[in-house]
């Protein structure tokens, strides 16, 4: 099994198109691709190959396919990116996961 985060602006609640096998991530919004650049040249271009920018403008990092001493570093990136740009990250499962920020944001919003 192919494992991978996205990166992007995505709602938690409609994260996914699903009008179309094999679903599709469905940002709200995207991460200019000028800003996913500057982001990874600040990180480190180590991990480039193992990075796509996708159509919608969400970030495909396929860490599970970089060698195994660059797992992390993929992984990091993808939070990395989405602290930046206040986005969250989405697993293979379309699992949404908050960056730290967003996440204290998203719970003060909720009252928990």
């Amino acid at each position: 099994m192919l494992h991978w985060l996205v990166v992007g602006h995505f709602d938690p609640q409609d994260r996914v198109d699903r009008s179309e096998q094999l679903y599709k991530p469905k940002p709200q919004r995207p991460i200019p691709l000028p800003v996913a650049e500057q982001a990874l040249a600040q990180f480190g271009r180590d991990i480039e190959p193992y990075l796509s920018y996708c159509e919608g403008g969400y970030i495909l990092c396929n860490w599970s396919v970089a060698p195994y001493a660059l797992w992390e570093r993929v992984q990091e990136f993808a939070y990395f990116l989405a602290e930046r740009e206040e986005a969250v990250v989405m697993d293979e499962g379309y699992m949404v996961f908050w960056p730290t920020a967003a996440g204290e944001v998203r719970r003060a919003a909720d009252g928990s």
